[in-house]
C-alpha cells in the first residue's frame, strides 16, 4: 500500500469553472454527457438495438486506460499492467462469439469513457457537481466522450471490412469509487454486478476508495456509442489516520502481480479469478447476452 498527497479540491473547482468558461465561449471538444449511475448498476445504455444471436461482434486489444498515461501520480506504472492485459487478450481471444482484430484503435478522437466517484482525482469536471447537500458521499458517475466524425468514418471502414456488426473496445486502469453505508455502523464499498466489499469501521469518511477496473464500449457498425460501463475487481481504501494529512492510498504494484494468485471470488463456486468474472460480466451486461461460454 501506498499513501500519496492528493490536489486540493480548490484545483479540482478550477477545473470546472475552466471547463465552463470553454463552453461558453464555444471551445472545441468532443460531443460529451455526464451521468449519475445508481448504486449498484454501472451502466448506461444510448442506443436500443443491441446485438442478437447472429451478430457479429469485432473486439480490439484490451488497452490501457488514458489516465494512466497522463496523470502524473500514476507515471511509470504502465508495465504492472502488462500480464493483465495479456490474460484479458488471451480470454477475448478464445470467445467463439466475437472476433479478433487485427488493428489497434486510433487514439485521435476515439471515444473516452470514465466511471467512478463523481469526485474522483480523474472525475471529468462535468461530473464534479452531481453530490447534493444531503448526500454523505458522492454518488458515482459516468461521462462519456463520443468519438469524432473522422474516428468513426475509420471505424464503419474497418469493421465493414471485417464484416462485424459490433465492436467492444475494453480498457483497465485505476480510478475512485465511493463508499457507502452498510447497516448503521459498517461501510463497504460496491464494485460492480453482485459484487461489493465491506469496508473496515476506521475508515476516513471523505476518501474513496481507489479501484483497479475494467470499463467498456459497444460501438455499431456506424461507429456510435450503444452501451457503456464498468466493473471493478481490486480495491485499497483509506485508513481513517490519513484523513489528517488529507492524503489517501493506491493499489501498490505488489497488489497487481499478485492479481492472479490471490484476487479471488471466494463468494463464488470454485473461487475463479476476480479479472475474469469482472471480464465476464462487463461482456455480459454491454452485450446484454450471456455469451461469453
Amino acid at each position: 500500500m501506498k499513501n500519496y498527497l492528493k490536489p486540493n479540491l480548490k484545483i479540482q473547482l478550477l477545473s470546472c469553472l475552466i471547463f465552463s468558461a470553454l463552453m461558453l465561449a464555444g471551445g472545441s471538444v468532443h460531443a460529451q454527457n455526464a451521468y449519475q449511475l445508481k448504486k449498484d448498476h454501472f451502466y448506461k445504455t444510448f442506443k436500443k438495438k443491441l446485438p442478437g444471436e447472429e451478430s457479429r461482434v469485432l473486439h480490439f486489444p484490451v488497452m490501457l486506460d488514458e489516465k494512466m498515461r497522463t496523470e502524473f501520480f500514476y507515471e511509470g506504472r504502465e508495465e504492472i499492467f502488462e500480464p493483465l492485459r495479456d490474460s484479458l487478450n488471451i480470454f477475448l481471444d478464445r470467445l467463439e462469439w466475437t472476433t479478433a482484430s487485427g488493428a489497434s484503435v486510433a487514439h485521435k478522437g476515439a471515444p473516452y469513457l470514465f466511471v467512478g466517484s463523481s469526485e474522483a482525482e480523474t472525475a471529468p469536471p462535468a461530473t464534479m457537481m452531481m453530490r447534493n447537500e444531503e448526500d454523505i458521499y458522492p454518488p458515482m458517475a459516468l461521462y462519456l466522450e463520443k468519438p469524432s466524425k473522422q474516428w468513426r468514418n475509420s471505424m464503419r471502414q474497418l469493421m465493414a471490412d471485417n464484416g462485424s456488426d459490433y465492436a467492444l473496445l475494453l480498457w483497465v486502469g485505476l480510478t475512485e469509487y465511493p463508499k457507502t453505508n452498510k447497516g448503521v455502523f459498517k461501510k463497504k464499498v460496491v464494485l460492480g454486478t453482485d459484487y461489493e466489499h465491506e469496508i473496515r469501521f476506521l475508515s476516513a469518511v471523505d476518501k474513496p476508495v481507489e479501484v483497479l477496473q475494467l470499463t467498456g464500449i459497444l460501438l455499431d457498425r456506424d461507429g456510435e456509442v450503444v452501451r457503456a460501463g464498468a466493473e471493478g475487481f481490486l480495491h485499497e481504501d483509506s485508513p481513517f489516520w490519513l484523513q489528517v494529512l488529507n492524503a489517501g492510498s493506491t493499489i501498490d504494484d505488489k497488489s497487481i502481480r499478485t492479481l492472479f494468485t490471490e484476487q479471488v471470488r471466494e463468494d463464488l463456486p470454485g473461487h475463479p479469478p476476480a479479472w475474469k468474472v469482472a471480464a465476464i460480466n462487463l461482456l455480459e451486461q454491454l452485450t446484454q447476452r450471456s455469451r461469453y461460454q
